[in-house]
């Protein structure tokens, strides 16, 4: 609980640092899925169906001759089980408040969608408006079914609709066809067998090639990811070649303490793996620990970076964990290496080292100094991010000593590709009798 209120109270001082830069920044936590209705609350409804009406244009649907083998076997996943031709007016409320109040409000009758030769009733329980993406979420439970829903994503401009569906255990998949989009074809998710308690990975089923389907797809899912993780805070920055994302929330996913402690950095790729919908973690992307705090009462602070071309990323990304495993804080930055424009360095460790040096004794002026390194703070070779399109640009760091004059010690940024040469003091807190070191 204590956890959960510093959360919350951290989020209230972003929140507030957001608005306070409101010409600046976009808002915060105006993210769709903020909106939806909980799986529990939507589990919890009875309602009553008076009514119902065809989701379906029957006349219009494809037949299974018509379709592509391609169509027929998007992924390996999938399994075509029916088509459609979804009318969308249609996925809207049963009850539409009357504006003259001399006339009675009026009451819809509710969708309904046969999949595989059964009929189920859908009662819409809400409808919400994304005006950034020019979308529309429709939530609606699936009568008579303790565990029935339907989330379906409409874009306002195509009128493109994709759907996700629930039905006691099974998950369906709505998508339309690329050459006809008022035609939907249904698929019916094969079951993965999980070996832990981890939340399962969403999985695409359209093709990227296949741009709008794909892009209202991974909306959908995308947001109900951030849906059941019981959202605080929700922000990204998103460019072509990487994002940067962070969300606070009551149960974000669960990873293994124990092989955390042990340096196990397979439970964070699988973490953010399991997350790619938020993260954008390519596959088989490489990451390295950095830091570790924290203990099994008030549970864990874990700093990690990702690692390209076995060259680390300088940027660090964070989860926060409870004493029982549970994800409650994630921020992370991952870059596409196929999409980034990556800078070779052009200086070797040596040369780096020596135009390290000659910029130090130039920044200071001095004669007769003396310079060492620490082994335990070597010379580093890693990428830093350049720009907004999330460049990598390689850089050497050194950290000197000076002893003959007792100077302090100072960093030494050598960019790789370039050469360019910066200098800045640093602490010296780390230095200090016994310390290993290397004269220069």
């Amino acid at each position: 609980m204590n956890r959960h209120i510093v959360n919350l109270c951290r989020h209230l001082v972003v929140t507030s640092i957001f608005f306070a830069a409101a010409p600046v920044f976009s808002g915060v936590n105006d993210h769709p899925a903020f909106k939806f209705k909980s799986n529990k609350e939507l589990a919890n409804l009875k309602p009553i169906s008076k009514s119902q009406t065809p989701l379906s244009k029957t006349d219009q649907k494809p037949s299974l001759d018509e379709l592509h083998y391609e169509e027929k076997h998007p992924h390996q996943d999938a399994i075509l089980v029916d088509t459609a031709s979804i009318d969308t007016s249609k996925l809207i409320p049963r009850k539409v408040i009357s504006l003259d109040p001399n006339r009675p409000d009026l009451e819809l009758p509710d969708p309904q969608i046969t999949i595989a030769g059964k009929t189920y009733i859908l009662s819409v329980v809400e409808s919400i408006l994304d005006p950034k993406e020019k979308v529309r979420y429709v939530t609606a439970k699936i009568i008579g079914l303790d565990e029935g829903r339907a989330r379906f994503i409409i874009d306002d401009e195509s009128s493109e609709v994709v759907g996700n569906l629930v039905i006691e255990g099974e998950i369906y998949r709505v998508l339309p066809r690329e050459l006809d989009e008022d035609q939907q074809l249904v698929y019916r998710l094969k079951k993965r067998k999980s070996k832990s308690n981890n939340r399962s990975k969403a999985h695409l089923i359209s093709k990227e090639t296949h741009s709008s389907i794909h892009r209202l797809e991974k909306q959908l899912l995308k947001a109900e990811v951030i849906q059941v993780s019981r959202p605080v805070y929700y922000n990204e920055t998103v460019r072509n070649a990487g994002r940067s994302a962070n969300l606070i929330a009551e149960d974000i996913g669960q990873v293994d303490i124990k092989k955390i402690l042990k340096q196990d950095i397979s439970e964070i790729s699988g973490l953010l793996d399991r997350l790619h919908l938020i993260t954008n973690a390519p596959k088989n992307s490489q990451y390295e620990f950095r830091k570790i705090t924290g203990n099994k009462k008030k549970g864990y602070s874990v700093k990690f970076r990702q690692v390209i071309n076995d060259i680390p990323v300088k940027a660090t990304s964070k989860i926060e964990i409870s004493p029982e495993g549970q994800v409650t804080d994630l921020y992370t930055l991952v870059i596409n290496p196929q999409l980034a424009t990556i800078e070779p360095s052009k200086y070797s460790k040596e040369k780096a080292l020596k135009l390290a040096l000659a910029a130090v004794n130039l920044h200071l002026g001095k004669p007769g100094l003396q310079w060492v390194t620490l082994d335990k703070s070597p010379i580093e070779l890693s990428y830093k991010i350049r720009g907004n399109e999330y460049s990598l640009v390689p850089y050497w760091e050194v950290v000197f000593y000076e002893v003959s004059q007792n100077l302090g010690g100072y960093r030494v940024f050598v960019e790789g590709h370039t050469g360019e040469v910066k200098v800045v003091k640093t602490a010296t807190d780390c230095w200090g009798a016994g310390s290993d070191s290397k004269s220069l």
